[in-house]
């Protein structure tokens, strides 16, 4: 009897060169499949080497330290512990609040701020391809440890930093500005404090510089303040950016946060032939300082700088701010530079009468560019509807704002036609669905800050905005969304999705 061992018969399993494939193959074929490639990749990431790169993109491109939550230590430790997830960070949002404010500091909370800021310095000096950053700060504490941790973030983020957004006080500007040089997109929030002596110094000097430095790549510029600092010594020594397109300013023009708006105003002069986007907030002035009608106030001082200039607004594609001189007869003599071109119109703080709405449509209606016009009115009638249908038939986004007793009165019931009073006006009237108007608002007395996108609000039936903007798209057949939110229309009328 045979005591050998039975032939043992191994089939050899060849690697699939599928796996093999480049990483940019694979993203390509990822293209393809119908799921969101954030859900997908991470459910195939234990595929190949390839698709998890792809993950891990994925999980660290964006990193969040908005709090000492137990989630974002876990996080922080993975990006110590391992480099290569550092390198992977595109995008770093940084709120420092949680750190503790510098006047209740205590012992155990600096122990763990300091533990905290040394880890993040590890981490930041690891980060070779941050794209995009954001720093918040109301009131950091700023020791030996935060110093290096900005200086680690000026010496990481130099070359690759394209968008940068810092919200603090003005005196911490000076440790977290120098440092960026090509940026593209810039973003700067005074947090509110009392203007000093020294604020002058930073507003000329590291921020100025800050803007300065990158006056050949910088493509969109947004300033808000809330701080009692006179604003004036920033523009002044502002320079020319040859690539602005979009400028926005949130300031308060009063007498005392920005005595000499002539540096503003030579600003906007001489970036005039490549800025496109121009928006401005005008915070309301208080009552011990001068009256709107005085040529010593700041807003008008600029007001009259602008309407002087042959060259500011000139080649303005979307332009929102209040009225120049809170008059519409100044506003009237520059928008002329800009009506070719124009295509997205906010006007604030002023209700146009009639004849001022007319005079508005007939500087347009020969070009017929404008596609979105959002101002206040004091009328409301059929009539309005007439003229927008034939003078402005490209118009896409019509919002408006009204004084209360026009809301009150279009919307009221009237008896003898069992509806409101707008209704009735209209009687069997439904302008056709090739207007190109899309989406309507209507406000209450209610002027949306120009800096900010109108947020859909779901009314409740009483509403009397709701009431006048489903009566709008009850009568106006092509608008698909009622303040930026989609509807769907239905036997019994509009309802909101």
């Amino acid at each position: 009897m045979s005591t050998s061992r039975p032939r043992v018969y191994v089939r050899r399993i060849r690697k699939s060169p599928a796996s093999e494939l480049p990483e940019d193959i694979w993203r390509c074929i990822v293209a393809f499949l119908p799921e969101p490639a954030e859900k997908v990749i991470p459910k195939l990431s234990w595929l190949n080497r390839s698709l998890y790169s792809m993950a891990m993109d994925l999980r660290y491109r964006e990193v969040g330290w908005l709090s000492a939550s137990r989630g974002m230590q876990q996080t922080l430790e993975k990006l110590r512990t391992n480099p290569g997830f550092a390198k992977r960070v595109r995008r770093l949002h940084f709120r420092a609040g949680f750190l503790g404010p510098a006047h209740s500091m205590s012992s155990v909370l600096s122990t763990t701020s300091s533990t905290l800021l040394g880890s993040m310095i590890e981490v930041v000096r690891q980060m070779d391809s941050v794209s995009e950053y954001t720093f918040e700060s109301c009131d950091m504490l700023v020791d030996v440890h935060a110093q290096n941790l900005f200086i680690a973030v000026r010496k990481s983020f130099s070359d690759t930093l394209r968008i940068l957004r810092l919200h603090a006080r003005l005196a911490l500007f000076p440790l977290i500005c120098p440092g960026f040089d090509s940026l593209e997109e810039l973003e700067l929030v005074f947090d509110a404090d009392k203007g000093t002596k020294r604020s002058d110094k930073i507003l000329r000097g590291p921020v100025a510089s800050l803007i300065n430095n990158s006056k050949g790549t910088l493509r969109n510029l947004k300033i808000c303040s809330a701080s009692e600092a006179d604003l004036s010594p920033l523009f002044v020594a502002l320079r020319p950016c040859t690539r602005l397109r979009h400028f926005t300013l949130d300031v308060s023009f009063s007498i005392h946060r920005f005595t000499h708006p002539i540096g503003l105003a030579r600003f906007l002069h001489n970036n005039a032939d490549v800025l496109s986007t121009l928006r401005i907030a005008r915070a309301k002035p208080r009552s011990t300082e001068y009256p709107s009608t005085n040529d010593q106030h700041p807003w008008n001082k600029l007001s009259g700088y602008l309407v002087v200039s042959n060259a500011a607004l000139s080649h303005l594609t979307c332009l929102a701010m209040p009225m120049l001189h809170d008059r519409f007869d100044s506003t009237l003599n520059c928008l002329k530079r800009c009506s070719t071109t124009l295509t997205e119109l906010y006007l604030t703080n002023y209700y146009l009468n009639s004849a001022g709405f007319q005079t508005l449509l007939g500087l347009f209606a020969r070009t017929s560019v404008l596609q979105s016009l959002h101002l206040g009115l004091d009328f409301l009638g059929v009539g309005l509807f007439d003229m927008l249908y034939k003078q402005l038939p490209k118009l896409k986004r019509l919002y408006l704002v009204l004084p209360s007793a026009i809301v009150e009165r279009s919307t009221s019931t009237q008896p003898a036609w069992n509806g409101p009073l707008l209704d009735a006006e209209f009687g069997d009237k439904i302008y056709p669905s090739d207007w190109g108007l899309e989406d309507f608002g209507a406000w209450d007395r209610h002027f949306i800050s120009p800096i900010q996108e109108p947020v859909p609000r779901h009314a409740q039936p009483e509403d009397k905005e709701k009431i006048l903007e489903d009566l709008i798209a009850k009568r106006v057949s092509s608008l698909r969304k009622l303040r930026g939110a989609g509807i769907q229309r239905t036997v019994s009328g509009v309802s909101r999705l």
